[in-house]
């Protein structure tokens, strides 16, 4: 990070379940660099929602966004009557044996 630099947190559900999995290592740096560091959760932007998925939609479709090579990414289709097993598919985050990578979870075209 460059100095002075604005860093976004989210994503510390590894640490839900086991603390030493959300410990930050690196308070040097964010004091010696002058970070500002904010955390957001999903439940910040839920009413812009479906803006997003548009503006992330179109981006993937023009190849803005791709997937690193060897990057692990599971799919998991809810959608429909399939719906009801988000729980299920969510609580994968939490096990052990847990996809490693990325868990995306279909429910629906918008």
């Amino acid at each position: 990070m460059a100095t002075n630099g604005k860093v976004l947190a989210c994503g510390s559900i590894a640490g839900y379940n086991d603390r030493s999995k959300a410990v930050v290592h690196n308070w040097g740096i964010i004091t010696t660099r002058r970070l500002d560091v904010k955390g957001f959760i999903v439940l910040d932007y839920f009413g812009r929602a479906k803006q997003f998925a548009g503006v992330v939609g179109r981006a993937y479709q023009e190849g803005k966004i791709v997937f690193k090579d060897g990057e692990n990414v599971t799919v998991v289709d809810c959608s429909g009557d399939k719906f009801v097993n988000v729980p299920k598919t969510w609580n994968m985050l939490f096990e052990e044996d847990k996809p490693s990578g990325k868990l995306i979870t279909f429910v629906s075209d918008l």
